[in-house]
């Protein structure tokens, strides 16, 4: 007899979720994004959005959580002598944009946040 829940690794599942929902997330908009095309889009039951998530707005912050990288670049630079600390900070955060994961949660911050009503940027453009 086999126990109830998705079938497959838990991390794996939840990983196809949430590179769908961030993609959809920033192209889409938070208010354009539901769990039912997150889970189409991840070729997944939407059953298995709602196990793991059980809501929109825990999906959104668990997309949102920053991934380790971001912390430890961000601690790294502010180890710097004061002098060399803007440089660091600005160096950090370019090298951040380059790594896969990290660039997916900052391209998602400013399409959430323009849907939530709290435009980052005059005019909602980068």
């Amino acid at each position: 007899m086999t126990g109830r829940g998705p079938r497959g690794e838990r991390g794996e599942q939840a990983e196809k979720i949430t590179t769908a929902a961030r993609r959809s997330f920033a192209t889409r908009g938070y208010a354009a994004t539901s769990l039912r095309s997150v889970a189409q889009d991840a070729g997944v039951d939407p059953g298995l959005v709602h196990y793991y998530f059980r809501s929109k707005t825990r999906l959104l912050e668990a997309i949102m959580e920053p991934p380790e990288v971001l912390g430890a670049a961000v601690a790294a630079a502010a180890e710097r002598p004061l002098a060399e600390r803007g440089r660091a900070f600005v160096q950090a955060s370019l090298q951040l944009w380059e790594d896969a994961a990290s660039a997916e949660v900052l391209r998602s911050i400013p399409a959430v946040e323009r849907d939530r009503g709290d435009d980052p940027v005059p005019g909602g453009r980068l």
